[in-house]
């Protein structure tokens, strides 16, 4: 009887090792997104909306603290599989640039559903990433950052 408790207590243990691990693992904070955006390289933000007519907006001051706030509260979860499936056509792609033009970030949306992020520092590897967004309001935010440019 006391074989089964310790067999039990482990396996409970396991588990919720298990969903601790996964929650880290998957889980992005928009904070590391938004980091990229903030270094003293990037000169130029710009959001492209590329769906229905292909549309450049540089961003102000204010458009950039919205963006960046935006992706500070906003959570994503990881996508391992190699393929994702969506509804919303609407893309916007944002770039960060450095004062030569030289692409240091680079963020896909898809609607308020995933975005791909790739993002370089000079230094190390380029970062690559697959996220699925976890904020209703991600387009309509984004949305309302490219309107205040009209």
């Amino acid at each position: 009887m006391k074989n089964k408790k310790i067999i039990f207590t482990i396996f409970i243990i396991m588990v919720i090792l298990v969903v601790v691990f996964q929650h880290l693992y998957f889980t992005v904070k928009g904070t590391i997104i938004s980091d990229y955006l903030t270094r003293n390289e990037i000169n130029t933000i710009k959001i492209i909306n590329t769906y229905k007519t292909f549309k450049e907006t540089v961003l102000n001051d204010r458009q950039k603290e919205m963006l960046i706030l935006l992706l500070k509260d906003t959570k994503f979860k990881k996508i391992i599989s190699k393929t994702v499936l969506f509804k919303d056509k609407d893309r916007y792609i944002v770039t960060g640039e450095d004062s030569n033009g030289r692409v240091l970030f680079r963020l896909e949306s898809y609607g308020g559903e995933f975005i791909l992020v790739d993002s370089m520092d000079g230094v190390s590897t380029p970062n690559h990433w697959k996220l699925r967004i976890k904020n209703d309001e991600w387009k309509t935010t984004l949305e309302k950052i490219i309107s205040l440019s009209n």
